[in-house]
């Protein structure tokens, strides 16, 4: 009777943390690349070289001033989360050496494949700047939110519109992957007032509005949010945030562009 020797059963490969649960994750993200957040727990100086220092347990976090990818910024992180890809494990020291360069390099590489104009997505503000517009994160790669795509009708001051560290919900107009950069806009997930505006006025007719700003004799005024309009000539410029009642003379809705006299300005309250 021959009997059926079974194959025996192959040994698992000896693992580098010898059961030791603390650095199963860390020699996974190595292995695997993956991306994760850590609390940044303060800044230290070793060898003439800033470090981040991070505490996980008993295992100590360190990512080199190199790997920050902000130099400039680099003690601003302390007390932030952080995104990380481990570089390197030194178990003898009880540490690992992390990277924020890698980790937003691989973000970024994520993202860039699943962008395209038209797309509604999330976006952080990273900064404001007076006339301009703002910076924005999306998923690692940065946007340009400019004044104009804020809202519909004049932005005169974008630090009124967003703030640094906001979260918004934006339309991405255009995918520029040469300079890795986007454009988004907020006004184009807000419905545009000129659609609808031939129901609610009519050349010849008088309106109320409010001052936005002037320019010499030229004051611009704003009807409701998104529809502005100018009065030229005007001897006594108002102050910007004045009511005044306009007589409207020109509506050119191709150009988008509203044109009257003043005919009075209320008084304040």
């Amino acid at each position: 009777m021959t009997r059926k020797i079974p194959k025996p059963e192959s040994a698992p490969e000896p693992q580098p943390w010898h059961g030791d649960a603390d650095w199963l994750f860390f020699y996974r993200a190595w292995q695997g690349k993956s991306v994760f957040k850590a609390l940044c727990a303060g800044l230290e100086e070793v060898q003439n070289t800033r470090h981040l220092v991070f505490r996980f347990g008993r295992i100590a976090g360190r990512m080199p001033e190199a790997e920050v990818d902000a130099p400039a910024r680099v003690a601003s992180f302390p007390g932030r989360y952080v995104y990380c890809r481990v570089m390197n494990i030194r178990r003898r020291h009880g540490e690992v050496l992390l990277s924020r360069r890698l980790a937003l390099a691989q973000i970024r590489s994520t993202t860039w494949s699943l962008l395209h104009p038209g797309q509604t997505v999330t976006a952080a503000v990273e900064a404001v700047y007076p006339g301009r517009g703002a910076l924005v994160d999306v998923g690692g790669v940065r946007g340009l939110l400019p004044a104009q795509e804020m809202a519909w009708g004049w932005v005169a001051d974008p630090r009124q519109m967003v703030q640094r560290g906001q979260v918004v919900t934006v339309k991405i107009l255009s995918v520029e992957r040469a300079s890795g950069r986007i454009k988004v806009s907020l006004k184009a997930l807000q419905e545009d007032p000129w659609l609808s505006m031939h129901d609610r006025y009519r050349e010849n007719a008088r309106y109320l509005a409010t001052v936005t700003g002037s320019r010499g004799s030229a004051v611009f005024v704003c009807f409701e949010p998104g529809v502005s309009g100018c009065c030229r000539g005007v001897r006594d410029v108002p102050p910007p945030g004045t009511a005044v009642v306009v007589h409207l003379t020109r509506i050119d809705r191709e150009r988008r562009r509203m044109a009257g006299w003043l005919v009075a300005r209320l008084p304040a309250g």
